[in-house]
């Protein structure tokens, strides 16, 4: 009865579950092949003033649409520079050069496609993140919109292809 009685009274031991850097990257650009998106990696410290303004900004009407609607975001914690800094050097960022955040537009096939850090986000000589400056980075590297017709012609080849009917669906975002 003793053992059991203590068994109770120790510390429940819980395992951190959320996914390593890896691995939500690898969820990410799985998702954004299927959404025709691109995914947006950011190399962040909760420590960093920059950081924080840059999660404000994420918040902002329109910079949280774009994000929404042409990005699949992975938000990688690097902490005092002591954090998931494997994972900084395999996906060949320059944190320690260039600091946090750093910004890193990958395409559903995970190549890199662009890469900006924090003070190419600042006006001048200005110490705060510029949200225009943010939003040309965002919308200069967004998946350019696919050709209809050729869309159209790829549907029609498969649907030939399977035997099946094709269904056109036309429409817009907004």
């Amino acid at each position: 009865m003793l053992p059991a009685l203590l068994a109770l009274s120790l510390p429940v031991l819980q395992q951190d579950t959320s996914p390593t850097p890896a691995q939500a990257l690898e969820t990410a650009t799985a998702r954004a092949e299927k959404e025709n998106k691109r995914v947006l990696v950011r190399f962040e410290s909760s420590k960093c003033a920059d950081c924080l303004v840059l999660g404000k900004l994420t918040r902002n009407r329109k910079v949280a649409r774009i994000l929404r609607e042409e990005y699949i975001q992975v938000e990688v914690e690097v902490g005092s520079m002591d954090r998931n800094l494997h994972f900084v050097k395999a996906m060949g960022v320059p944190l320690s050069k260039t600091g946090t955040p750093h910004l890193l537009v990958l395409d559903a096939d995970g190549e890199r496609v662009a890469s900006v850090s924090g003070p190419d986000l600042k006006v001048g000589k200005s110490l705060v993140l510029d949200r225009s400056r943010f939003l040309a980075f965002l919308r200069e590297n967004k998946v350019p919109p696919p050709v209809a017709l050729d869309v159209l012609e790829e549907a029609r080849a498969r649907a030939a292809r399977e035997g099946k009917n094709l269904f056109v669906h036309i429409g817009a975002p907004w």
